[in-house]
């Protein structure tokens, strides 16, 4: 029943359903019990005449998956397969999704060419016209949505915006961000990561010889690892302020690090 016999992405809701993304970037729910497909959103009902790729994907924490379509805007969909639409003149959320995000409350937020939009209880309200946002990360009672010059930070409550101009810091342009230990981190272009105190908004730079920032990944024990445009892979330690880098001995030919995981073992080690 796929589209295409290249499988390039599967994720597994709450509910024990996959969602199986295809090469052509078709999007099919598959039963394990039953063992049979449910394209989304053609197979849905009133949606029979609607074909299209998807461009991201997230499951949020009550089992609802939201898909955003290309060209479209976007669909919740519940486990019983019934739906809520959001894209057309009166919705604010637009129809080129960029990016998908949950807060702790489950309050959803989409990043799009209108900027970004809340989704909470099933009303979506524009939360700021800023489209360019490239990474998300929360911190207590802020939200801190990152641009590659601005950090836009956002109080959970109120939804007062405190946006951060990131040029005076005398960097390039941000890459990727993320919480640890109740810090925001934030990475950028060239050679630094900056931390950020999400109470003060206090920024300090830290810099060290590792090249284009990538991807932040924290750990349990309060460590930050970073992967950058080099080989191996950077660790940065907040008790003492120090990096240190990780990799493969000459002999081994060069390599990217392009995707890492934390998995929970006994150890606790990083795999990589």
């Amino acid at each position: 029943d796929l589209s295409h016999n290249r499988i390039i992405s599967m994720t597994e809701d709450p509910g024990g359903f996959l969602w199986i993304k295809t090469y052509d970037d078709l999007l099919y729910r598959f039963d394990v019990e039953t063992e049979t497909f449910v394209a989304v959103p053609s197979g849905l009902d009133g949606l029979h005449e609607v074909t299209a790729q998807v461009e991201n994907l997230h499951c949020s924490e009550d089992g609802v998956m939201w898909v955003a379509l290309s060209g479209i805007g976007l669909i919740s969909v519940n486990e019983d397969l019934t739906y809520n639409l959001y894209y057309g003149k009166n919705n604010p959320v637009g129809k080129d999704v960029t990016s998908i995000h949950e807060d702790s409350d489950g309050n959803i937020y989409v990043v799009s060419e209108s900027g970004i939009s809340m989704i909470s209880d099933g009303t979506a309200s524009l939360l700021s016209r800023d489209a360019d946002v490239i990474a998300y990360a929360e911190a207590g009672e802020s939200l801190f949505f990152l641009t590659p010059d601005q950090l836009i930070v956002v109080d959970k409550v109120s939804r007062e915006q405190n946006k951060m101009e990131l040029k005076v810091l005398g960097l390039s342009e941000a890459t990727s961000i993320t919480c640890s230990g109740g810090t925001v981190y934030v990475g950028f272009r060239d050679n630094a990561v900056a931390s950020v105190d999400p109470d003060s908004l206090e920024i300090s730079v830290h810099r060290t010889d590792m090249g284009r920032v990538r991807y932040l990944f924290p750990d349990p024990e309060g460590l930050l690892w970073i992967a950058t445009e080099r080989t191996g892979i950077w660790k940065y330690n907040p008790s003492d302020e120090g990096f240190r880098h990780y990799e493969h001995s000459s002999n081994v030919m060069s390599y990217y690090s392009d995707t890492l995981a934390i998995v929970p073992i006994m150890s606790k080690k990083l795999l990589i």
